[in-house]
């Protein structure tokens, strides 16, 4: 069986803020907008792969890490220079949370308009995360998200 991540829903507090952050710090391209509702398209080389944003609120939503849901949303960039604009962009919007590096990748961390953590990875060579490195989970796993 092949499968892949078609898409992720993130509820959020602000919509065009949120729709903003992501197409200007991921590059994503709006490919679908309705009321309180827009996707963003991460990829469609093979399958399309689409983050979807939905904006809620009430006094009972909290945002970010207080509510059930999402503790990250995790991509993985092209080359580590792709990660260099990313952590440039971030840090201009206050919003750079850190790097995590092992031997055989990277990953810059920052934080979305309503506190989601959101981490980019690549491998150090510019190849795709090997297999490999999924079976030693480390630290990251237990720190992101907290």
């Amino acid at each position: 069986m092949r499968l892949s991540i078609q898409a992720s829903l993130l509820n959020v507090s602000d919509l065009e803020r949120s729709v903003e952050f992501y197409r200007d710090v991921f590059e994503l391209r709006p490919v679908g907008r309705s009321d309180r509702v827009a996707a963003l398209m991460i990829d469609e080389t093979n399958r399309r792969q689409v983050l979807v944003l939905r904006e809620v609120g009430g006094p009972h939503l909290r945002a970010g890490r207080g509510s059930i849901g999402p503790r990250l949303l995790a991509l993985e960039a092209g080359s580590p220079d792709e990660l260099d604009v990313i952590e440039q962009k971030l840090a201009q919007r206050r919003a750079f949370s850190g790097r995590r590096r092992t031997g055989t990748w990277q990953a810059v961390v920052g934080t979305d308009p309503d506190r989601i953590q959101v981490s980019v990875s690549s491998g150090l060579t510019g190849s795709p995360i090997a297999l490999q490195d999924w079976a030693n989970l480390d630290q990251m796993v237990y720190e992101v998200g907290e």
